[in-house]
Parts: C-alpha cells; structure tokens; sequence
C-alpha cells in the first residue's frame, strides 16, 4: 500500500497531543491524498533535518461543503476539538485520519528513514510539502524498538546508515549479558583477574577502580559486514580486549584474527 510523507506545523502536532485519547484527527488540504486505507507520515517542520512526528491511516476525504467537518481532532468519545490547523478557509478538502501515532519531540530525523539504502527517495526540502511513496510503509517506524534507537542516534548525532546503526546496537543490547557472563567466568578462571584476551594484561588489577574491570567486549565478526541483518551472536563471538588492543585489532585486515594481534605483542 502506497504512503504519503507531509510538513505539518508543530503547533498542529502539539493541539493533537493535548487530547486524551485521540480517535481521529483532520487535516485540511488543497492536495488530498486518494488512497483509503494508506498511512500518512507528519513530518515536523523546522530545521533541516527534520523530525518524523508521527503518522496516521488514511479513512476519508472529501470537498469543504459544510460546515460539520470543522474540527481538527476528536476523541473516543465523539467530542470535537478545534486548533491552530482549523483556518479552513484556505483549503478545499479534507482527509480525515485514524490510528494517529504521535512520537512528541524525542522521535528519528526524516533523513534516517527517506534515504537510498532503505530504498526511498530522499524527501524534498522545499516545494509543496508532501511526497506520495510507491513502496510499503517503512518497517523501521513500524518497530518500537528501531524508532527508539534511531531517535537517540539523532540526539547525540551519530552518523551512519540507519538500518545497520539499529542492527547494531540491538546486537550491542543483546550482548549486554554476554559480556556480564564472560567477565564472571574469567574472574572464576583466573583467581579473581580479568585478563585482557590478547595482551593478557589484567584489568582489575590495571586501575584498582574498587573490582570493576576496564575493558570491551570486541565482537569477533564485523558488525559492518551484517548488512541490515541481525544473526544470534553468544559467547564465543565475543572477545574481552583492553582498549588499546580492541583499537588495535581493528586496525587489522581481518578483526577476528586474535592470535594475530598477539603475534603483534609478544612477535618472538
């Protein structure tokens, strides 16, 4: 099913926020956007980039004849409300929305959906607003989870593909009690120590912060080589290198190669 993408005023956003519980909401238009059935996509205007806000499922539109489609929002209980979007006089139809998803301010940038390697046409910055998309609606705004993590990408400006950066660190969320499990078992292993895998240097003993173990828990296969896709990782994907050796083995051609990186320390 086709998709629509549309600026909206972040005053419109914020009168819609204020319902309680939204049961449907009004835009009014000169473009309606004929699919019944399809999703629109508010994309928030200001600065580029911009931010997703939310999105809706298309149930109806029609000609400004009257004067009952003047409302903006209504709730489950058929109370009407209107707002900053309610200047109908500049507008000839309306579409009338369910199923309105709002994200609020903490929600991904425009850019990490409507780009070439999710398959979209980069959404334009100027001109009418509104683009129509042939493809499916796109999965990443359908995952809670996904959403979550590109809108914290975007709060502290990390920068790369969207599909691998939510690959990503899922798998980093995953290996979260991988890499608890690993440093226990090489406290058991070695009298309390956790040495670092390839310089053997302890990282207890290294800083004596009080117990707790200065190092990383260095992936074995690249995650750059995942391409979008995720692959069940455990204990033995997983290396505990000091800092230095984690930089150091990536500067490597193949960064799973430990025993290469070893052969660097001790060469004799």
């Amino acid at each position: 099913m086709p998709f629509q993408a549309r600026v909206t005023d972040p005053e419109w956003l914020e009168h819609l926020s204020t319902i309680g519980c939204l049961d449907a909401a009004n835009f009014w238009t000169n473009r309606p956007y004929p699919n019944i059935g399809g999703r629109i996509i508010f994309v928030r205007r200001g600065s580029i980039p911009r931010r997703i806000a939310g999105w809706g499922t298309l149930e109806g539109i029609g000609e400004m004849t009257g004067s009952d489609q003047y409302w903006d929002a209504r709730d489950c209980d058929g109370e009407t409300s209107s707002g900053p979007n309610s200047q109908v006089r500049d507008f000839s139809h309306f579409m009338i929305l369910r199923e309105v998803e709002l994200l609020g301010d903490h929600a991904p940038e425009e850019t990490d959906i409507f780009n070439e390697e999710n398959g979209y046409a980069i959404f334009p910055q100027s001109g009418s607003g509104t683009k129509n998309y042939d493809g499916e609606f796109p999965a990443l705004l359908d995952d809670r989870e996904a959403v979550e993590i590109l809108a914290e990408r975007s709060e502290i400006g990390a920068r790369e593909g969207g599909s691998r950066y939510v690959t990503h660190k899922r798998i980093e969320r995953r290996t979260h009690g991988l890499r608890n499990q690993k440093i226990s078992e090489s406290r058991e292993m070695n009298d309390g120590m956790v040495p670092c895998e390839a310089c053997d240097t302890d990282m207890i003993g290294r800083y004596d912060l009080g117990g707790t173990p200065i190092i990383d828990c260095h992936h074995l296969f690249p995650l750059s080589d995942l391409d979008g896709e995720e692959r069940e990782t455990t204990k033995d994907d997983l290396a505990l290198l000091c800092p230095s050796c984690h930089r150091a083995i990536h500067r490597l051609d193949d960064c799973s190669d430990l025993d290469e990186l070893r052969r660097r320390i001790n060469p004799c």
